[in-house]
């Protein structure tokens, strides 16, 4: 009867350890589980609000390139990433499609904003900034400004020229100081490539979205070169020239840049020390910056923004749709300044004009 019992409660043992061996592990099972909820749901949170983050990091990028459509320069958080795809939208609005993404979770944010540029230096076919008793332009042998124009220094009209526009001017006005980097739009602190010696249009065929030329670039082997948002900084010279197309790129050097004979550029951003253009160049969407001056000479057809820290000459048959910034100026033989704002620059600094963007609408 003893040795019954002893099975018994031995069995009735072996039993409760199964039960709450049962209960431990269904207990371990819905605290792993809760667990795991608890983190996707975090995950799904922090995923909200690095999308969240990149909408307002655009929002800040587009107003200093308001031109701006793509990919904005990836933002990395210290819970996750994000990446804003920037297009068009209607009555000349733009979307912001943000995604964040944090471990496997991701959130996916849509936003309508408003850009406003009041214009500023660009609401002048011509803004001749210099003052002082010591600065004349001129505007000589049937030469044209079409369009309102600011000088606040002396000028003169000879020989059939014509202002035809409302003279303005402002003695407090500068000339327009922008970032150091203002050209880099790619999002890249460093080169992603360095070139040692001269180098040619072959030399950028290989991908790179910046590159560093340790001497002078020549681009004379008529080869055409058609990029896509591509920075080529250079230490020396920049000369192009001879029946050559070149697209999508920013040049800058500190020395000077010399485009000459039928060369064609689009979509074109030049940095440099005296700029001269010459003989049949046709340039569409194109922004000049000189720290010194700028020539046109000999059948020149631009449209874009052209800004020189000192003087601009433009001479014999040479065209420039869009607007002129410069110390003082002068034209002669038939050449013409007429505003015009419809070209669509790669980069358009914000200090040209004042720049706001809005959120219109956000889900």
């Amino acid at each position: 009867m003893l040795r019954n019992k002893n099975g018994s409660a031995y069995l009735y043992a072996m039993l409760a350890m199964l039960v709450l061996l049962t209960v431990s592990m269904a207990f371990m099972q819905i605290t792993t589980l809760n667990s795991n909820i608890s983190s996707k749901q975090l995950h799904k949170l922090q995923s909200f609000y690095v999308a969240e983050a990149g909408i307002e990091e655009a929002l800040v990028y587009i107003k200093q390139h308001p031109e701006f459509k793509g990919i904005v320069p990836t933002m990395t958080m210290e819970i996750g990433t994000n990446q804003v795809n920037v297009t068009s939208s209607e009555n000349h609005n733009i979307k912001l499609t943000s995604i964040g993404f944090v471990n496997d979770s991701k959130y996916t944010l849509q936003a309508i904003a408003e850009v406003k540029n009041s214009k500023g230096f660009t609401s002048h076919a011509l803004t001749a900034y210099g003052c002082g008793s010591d600065l004349e332009s001129v505007f000589d042998n049937n030469s044209m400004v079409e369009g309102d124009y600011l000088i606040n220094h002396k000028y003169t009209i000879n020989n059939h020229a014509k202002l035809n526009g409302v003279h303005f001017t402002d003695e407090v006005l500068e000339f327009p100081e922008f970032d150091s980097d203002w050209y880099n739009n790619t999002g890249r602190e460093l080169p992603d490539k360095i070139i040692y010696g001269n180098a040619s249009e072959n030399d950028f065929k290989t991908g790179e979205k910046y590159y560093y030329v340790n001497g002078d670039l020549n681009f004379t082997s008529k080869t055409n070169l058609i990029l896509d948002n591509v920075i080529i900084e250079v230490k020396g010279n920049i000369l192009i020239a001879g029946n050559i197309e070149v697209e999508g790129i920013v040049f800058v050097t500190d020395n000077d840049i010399n485009v000459a004979n039928k060369t064609e550029l689009k979509n074109i951003v030049m940095v440099g020390n005296n700029i001269t253009f010459n003989n049949n160049i046709d340039a569409n969407n194109i922004l000049l910056y000189s720290n010194g001056k700028i020539k046109f000479d000999n059948t020149l057809n631009l449209t874009g923004v052209v800004i020189a820290r000192q003087n601009i000459e433009i001479s014999n048959n040479s065209t420039i749709n869009g607007n002129v910034i410069c110390k003082y100026l002068s034209m002669d033989n038939h050449s013409k300044i007429i505003i015009d704002d419809s070209y669509n620059i790669p980069i358009l600094p914000s200090e040209l004009g004042t720049i706001s963007v809005s959120l219109i609408s956000y889900k």
